[in-house]
């Protein structure tokens, strides 16, 4: 059993029992999960939660945990019924809020068989939604934005990572990390805002990059650590290597933790450049380089990887993720939820993640929780199911992880838990 300081012998409000298998991972190092650490899910047969104000008291077999709280008239108890109880799925990276749609360009892919970037050269891509972003109210974006984290919490995500990156001046910036906030006040999952101001070069700066970098570093970095909206900042390659340094160090002075979008389509150094700069996370990485993943491991960058990019775009390749297991890196997974990339389930990518980035189960767990939630910075509350931490909780409807991993496609989720409270229920669940 856990340390049960501050609980012991306190009623639960809700007491999870009767798991098939309970998945923890919980470990005693308080950081991602490395290597082979990624296969140990620290699993409890017949496992059991008990949950005191949002958090969890107390873990582990239904006898130890009956000895370390009160179970009274107040606990409600809910019977997994022999299922499978994991915590709460981090989708680790996210491009939640934008105005607009481009199924035009969809049927481009498909038909036509057009790359991402030849549908940019033909004017589509990320300009055409950064033109319905800028002219989209608040309110619009909210409405727009709500029903997917419902789909999204629905399919067991609980917490989400999520960028701003379809305005790319001050005041849309802005807009789009409020609206970010607001989702996050109004629940039931949680949103950590990523500032991506640099998302793209904007139109009215084709060819004055310097001009832009100069707006982002003196305007919109100071403004949005001022308020508080962000808590990383990312950037790719819209800016040359040595201006987007600039825009690091900025961000590093004004408090803002270090994201890389990194060799999703070709290698040009966006691996090294986060392990130069010692970022949370390098995200995408199909193309990264030996060199480029080794400086990675060795500066504890952690690799979110997106599996469903690679289908939706064509791509002939995916990242490997044996390539940064073998070298000890932390590995967590992402939908990469955007206007071209309209996947909202974390328990997709997580069977993607088996199928496509060639992970095991347990390692494609361990990314879809602990290891995203420490890539979204929330590793110390969130991703496990530890004494003391956010009682966020999944019971699915299968009796083990592996079941779950090989299912592609389709909701079978019974039961969704955030803070302790129960949100979504299937019916008979």
């Amino acid at each position: 059993m856990s340390d049960l300081e501050g609980f012991m012998n306190k009623e639960a409000d809700l007491l999870v029992y009767n798991a098939s298998e309970l998945v923890t991972l919980a470990r005693p190092h308080g950081r991602p999960h490395v290597g082979e650490e990624m296969q140990d899910l620290s699993p409890v047969p017949g496992g059991a939660v008990a949950i005191v104000e949002g958090r969890v008291a107390a873990v582990g077999c239904l006898e130890d945990v009956r000895d370390a709280v009160t179970v009274g008239p107040r606990t409600r108890l809910v019977d997994a019924g022999g299922r499978l109880v994991t915590p709460g799925l981090v989708d680790a990276h996210t491009h939640l809020v934008f105005a607009g749609s481009r199924e035009e360009e969809f049927v481009l892919k498909v038909v036509e068989g057009l790359s991402y970037e030849a549908i940019e050269e033909r004017g589509g891509g990320i300009p055409v939604t950064v033109a319905h972003t800028r002219s989209a109210s608040a309110d619009q974006l909210l409405r727009q934005a709500r029903p997917v984290i419902s789909r999204m919490f629905s399919s067991g995500t609980t917490t989400i990572e999520a960028k701003s990156g379809y305005a790319l001046e001050p005041e849309g910036e802005i807009k789009l990390l409020e609206v970010i906030q607001a989702l996050d006040l109004e629940g039931p999952a949680e949103c950590v805002p990523t500032f991506f101001g640099t998302h793209s070069l904007p139109a009215e700066y084709t060819h004055r990059p310097d001009r832009f970098l100069k707006l982002v570093v003196e305007e919109m970095i100071p403004a949005v650590a001022k308020r508080g909206l962000a808590r990383f900042c990312d950037s790719g390659t819209a800016l040359p290597v040595d201006q987007t340094e600039v825009l690091y160090a900025t961000a590093q002075k004004h408090g803002l933790r270090i994201k890389v979008h990194a060799d999703e389509f070709r290698a040009v150094g966006g691996a090294e450049l986060a392990a130069k700069w010692r970022a949370t996370s390098a995200e995408h990485c199909i193309c990264s380089s030996d060199e480029g993943i080794e400086a990675m491991a060795a500066s504890g960058v952690i690799a979110v990887l997106l599996p469903g990019v690679p289908l939706v775009h064509r791509l002939p390749q995916a990242a490997d993720g044996r390539r940064f297991i073998r070298r000890r890196m932390a590995v967590a997974l992402g939908t990469d939820f955007n206007p071209s990339c309209l996947i909202e389930s974390m328990s997709l990518v997580l069977s993607l993640g088996c199928y496509t980035v060639h992970l095991s189960p347990a390692e494609a767990l361990t990314a879809a929780t602990i290891n995203g939630a420490y890539a979204t910075g929330c590793g110390e509350k969130v991703g496990s199911l530890e004494v003391g931490k956010q009682a966020d909780l999944v019971i699915w409807e299968v009796s083990n992880h592996k079941q779950l991993a090989e299912r592609v496609g389709g909701n079978i989720v019974a039961a969704v838990m955030k803070k302790g409270r129960l949100f979504f229920m299937k019916e008979g669940g």
